[in-house]
């Protein structure tokens, strides 16, 4: 029997758990325990319940975490979980009984544009469809996709186009131009009529749209000059366009929106097929930032610097070191994420959880796999791994620090239990519970921060911890998965950087951003507050409700907005899962998250004090955010008792502070090499180990920051992609991952 040591409580090492137990009879080749980091499960996913009286064991997160309609890994792997859950004879664990009650959908997103030096609001309304994520209808090829993104461009240009009398590029008006002849000439190669459904006086979109499926008859040599012919058509389009409405865009809304889309998605699709990423790979283009190669494939400058583009960062803090100047993303992980987003998504766009991230995933993961003999050994802090004196290909021990001593009562009844109850869930602490450890009255009180307890979790902390010991290999493990974040990774694998120029380069090139983020619980509404959803989401929710008896989601949600807090989002449908009483009861919690300037140097682990300096700058920093920013999403909190935008007489307190006291609310710097985002830059997708070849027999690695065969960007999606990969190359579970075909490597 083999012993499994996973490092890290994270995704990407609870999906590669819960797919080595899926394996029928895996107690008969495995022993698996998680060591974990201080008391709580989840990695830059964990969440925890604010225990302290009067706060409604209010949600408090790591930052905003909305997992999207392609993630078909993701809702699979939950799907499985919640079956596994339901087989077993009592619950192990309260948690959301389905998919469907732990996540509510999300369809409306607003950009925030400058127009005439003011933010206006750019709502966009993303259809719904009836397929469900998770369910394993099949995954589309880039290429059909791709083919759906110009079906979509066809229609945005002619139905714009219609109602100026006609498109500035008809077939029939440009018959002189080289290209026209050239599609002709690829129409009859794939035995298309240049006449009929494509012919004279449809727009040339229309015409390409109607010849991408056709190519497919073509011989690779063929295909790639007819994908030149169509990159060519595309590019003469997007421009006839930019030459019929380019003086409009400085004062017409609508068409400088308009010329912006289709600039940004023709340009796209050109890119695409001029760089042959359908048969050479996306990630040959991953080399050059997302900006940079939209312009070389002829978008405008006003478009690469437009809200839909600013978004697309937003979305992944693009950002190299936190700085919104230095944009960043590897152009072909960019374009196949937006392809599988946009036009891939299962049900709806988005999917917001229905409690914190740690009570509607890590709980359910908790509680099956400690019911199915997985052992988890809390405050465990990995301290280094060492390779074999005897064998340097394979590891032969981990140094841990015990970081806390569960009371001998405690043992006796099982250990340390981890979870509170909030309502009818199971859910993660804010903090460990004091109560069940030997040190409890001590770790209490951290003198590097007034008030606080140590914080277990920090790089930084004092804390000493209890003793050191190592985890030998033939002893305590025969397998390891390394599911720590790669920030960490220089300083916990010396050895294994030391004897690999792979490994070197991977944590050279792949680089992490330290995040913020904010939440406000609010004694009035987003509506009464004044953000106002448009009546066309308003009528689309009410006919989606009263045909399918569901949601739609249309709340509040912003991006590209004023850094560095550039994405807000009203998540007041949590409130239904926090625990407030009385007086003391929100209508609103909203999110603010966004990058975090990274210092020029990190400062020594010894710098006990510098989380609480960061902390304390954030929280200056937010408020003066709110003061000058917050117009735009909540235009009536400004009073005139208050000058800034947002009355702090709006903000739940419960301990009734004034005025600018009643900021006290909650704010989080990842800042820990552990908790930073971790980015897909140009050029460092090459540089990513597959989980399966770290270069030591024994090591298997799981996380965001592996190469998977999915999306090598830091999403839930890659995230569980790597963790199922760690699974399967152990032992063969799962048997299918979704979207493996896309893999290049």
């Amino acid at each position: 029997m083999k012993k499994i040591a996973i490092l890290g409580g994270g995704l990407g090492s609870m999906t590669a758990a819960f797919w080595l137990t899926e394996k029928p009879g895996w107690q008969n080749d495995y022993e698996i325990t998680v060591y974990q980091l201080g008391w709580r499960l989840g990695g830059k996913g964990a969440s925890g319940r604010d225990t302290r009286p009067g706060y409604g064991h209010r949600i408090l997160e790591h930052g905003l975490h909305i997992w999207l309609g392609f993630y078909d890994n993701a809702f699979f792997t939950m799907r499985q979980m919640q079956a596994g859950l339901a087989a077993l004879p009592a619950p192990p664990v309260q948690t959301f009984s389905s998919i469907d009650t732990a996540f509510t959908p999300q369809s409306l997103v607003t950009l925030q544009e400058r127009f005439e030096d003011k933010w206006v609001g750019w709502p966009l309304l993303f259809p719904p469809n009836l397929d469900t994520p998770g369910k394993n209808q099949g995954h589309a090829s880039l290429g059909d996709l791709l083919s759906e993104a110009l079906g979509w461009l066809r229609n945005l240009h002619d139905d714009f186009f219609v109602e100026l009398g006609g498109s500035p590029l008809e077939t029939q008006r440009h018959q002189e131009h080289p290209v026209i002849a050239e599609l002709a000439h690829l129409a009859q190669r794939v035995g298309q009529p240049v006449e009929g459904a494509a012919g004279s006086g449809h727009s040339l979109l229309s015409w390409v749209h109607a010849l991408m499926p056709d190519l497919t008859r073509l011989a690779s040599a063929e295909l790639s000059l007819a994908h030149g012919v169509i990159a060519r058509a595309l590019a003469l389009a997007r421009d006839a366009a930019q030459a019929a409405l380019g003086g409009l865009a400085a004062t017409d809304l609508p068409a400088r929106r308009f010329l912006t889309v289709l600039d940004l998605g023709c340009s796209t699709v050109v890119g695409v097929l001029r760089d042959e990423l359908l048969t050479k790979g996306f990630e040959s283009a991953d080399s050059e930032d997302f900006r940079i190669w939209l312009l070389r494939h002829g978008a405008q400058p006003t478009t690469v610097e437009s809200a839909p583009v600013e978004v697309i960062y937003d979305l992944v803090f693009g950002f190299r070191d936190g700085d919104t100047q230095a944009h960043d993303f590897a152009a072909g992980t960019c374009v196949r994420g937006l392809l599988r987003m946009i036009f891939g998504y299962r049900g709806h766009l988005m999917f917001k959880m229905n409690a914190g991230m740690g009570d509607a995933i890590f709980t359910p993961f908790y509680g099956l796999l400690k019911a199915r003999g997985v052992r988890f050994e809390f405050f465990t802090r990995v301290l280094g791994l060492e390779l074999d004196a005897s064998d340097p290909k394979q590891i032969g021990a981990v140094r841990v620090q015990q970081q806390a001593s569960v009371k001998p009562e405690v043992a006796a009844r099982g250990g340390y239990n981890p979870l509170v109850r909030v309502r009818d869930l199971d859910c993660w602490p804010a903090q460990p519970d004091f109560s069940q450890l030997v040190e409890g009255e001590a770790l209490q009180t951290d003198p590097d921060n007034p008030g606080q307890p140590y914080n277990l979790e920090s790089a930084w902390s004092r804390w000493p911890g209890v003793g050191e010991r190592k985890l030998l290999r033939g002893r305590h493990f025969d397998l390891v998965v390394l599911g720590i974040s790669v920030a960490a990774l220089p300083e916990l694998c010396a050895p294994l950087l030391e004897g690999s120029t792979d490994w070197r380069k991977m944590v050279e090139t792949v680089r992490t951003t330290p995040t913020q983020s904010a939440q406000f619980w609010l004694t009035q509404s987003a509506a009464e507050l004044g953000w106002e959803i448009p009546e066309f989401a308003l009528q689309a929710e009410q006919d989606w409700r009263a045909q399918h008896g569901r949601d739609l989601g249309v709340s509040g949600l912003t991006g590209a907005y004023e850094n560095p807090t550039n994405t807000w989002a009203d998540m007041s449908h949590l409130l239904a899962e926090e625990d407030w009483t009385g007086e003391h009861e929100p209508k609103n919690v909203s999110y603010l998250v966004g990058p975090l300037r990274a210092p020029p140097t990190w400062p020594s682990y010894s710098d006990h004090g510098y989380p609480g300096r960061v902390l304390e700058q954030l929280r200056r920093d937010t408020i003066e955010w709110i003061d000058q920013s917050a117009a735009a999403l909540f235009p009536k909190a400004r009073t005139p008792n208050y000058r800034g935008a947002l009355d702090p007489k709006f903000l739940l307190d419960p301990t009734s502070g004034r005025g600018a006291e009643r900021f006290g609310q909650y704010y989080r710097a990842n800042i820990d090499p552990t908790e930073r985002y971790v980015l897909s830059v140009a050029g460092s997708t090459q540089a990513r180990i597959p989980g399966q070849r770290s270069g030591f027999e024994n090591l298997i690695l799981a996380g965001d920051w592996t190469y998977n065969r999915v999306l090598n960007a830091g999403c839930v999606e890659a995230t569980v992609a790597s963790g199922m990969e760690a699974a399967q190359c152990i032992c063969g579970y799962p048997q299918h991952i979704a979207g493996d075909s896309d893999s290049e490597r």
